[in-house]
């Protein structure tokens, strides 16, 4: 069988079809690949409601940041209510602790981190909680900033505050040296 020009001729718009249809199935194709996606969402990592060891954490996470005062660290449900807060004031580099619970009181209170343990003698804070000054030396103290820390403050009339370290607290911890 011979193919004449007549004959191509006349197959031409035949393949030319044949090659739109499957044309418009490739690009059908394409579109439904190009469907936008969801735009991706940052959102916080999951704080653990337990330590290690498998003991209950204090309820919260960690908030740091900083303003013309100083640098602070809170710990609490929300921010604006913090449990904890860890604070540099800038100008007199006194760095200071403060539990904000009703129940607290006056006294010494322990601060245990892993086989290192100290009294800290915490004073009333003026707004319900207590409050004090805190060598900033004590390695004990360092270990807020350990995010593999475990940290147990237990003092007077309070349940203890069992709360993870932080790396982001060593802002504050060197904004005071």
């Amino acid at each position: 069988m011979r193919f004449t020009s007549a004959r191509l001729r006349a197959a031409l718009p035949l393949t030319a079809a044949a090659a739109l249809a499957l044309g418009a199935c490739s690009s059908r194709d394409e579109a439904e690949e190009a469907t936008p996606s969801p735009t991706p969402v940052l959102t916080p990592a999951v704080q653990p409601t337990v330590a290690a060891d498998g003991t209950a954490l204090t309820p919260g996470r960690w908030e740091v940041g900083e303003n013309a005062e100083g640098t602070r660290a809170t710990y609490g449900e929300t921010p604006e209510v913090p449990t904890l807060t860890f604070t540099c004031d800038r100008a007199s580099k006194d760095l200071a602790l403060t539990i904000a619970d009703a129940a607290a009181k006056v006294g010494v209170y322990r601060i245990e981190a892993g086989e290192m343990k100290v009294g800290l003698s915490m004073a009333a804070s003026g707004d319900g909680g207590v409050k004090a000054s805190v060598d900033r030396s004590q390695p004990t103290f360092a270990s807020f900033a350990d995010p593999a820390a475990l940290i147990t403050i237990s003092g007077p009339d309070i349940q203890p505050l069992r709360v993870p370290g932080r790396s982001a607290i060593d802002r504050v911890l060197t904004a005071c040296s």
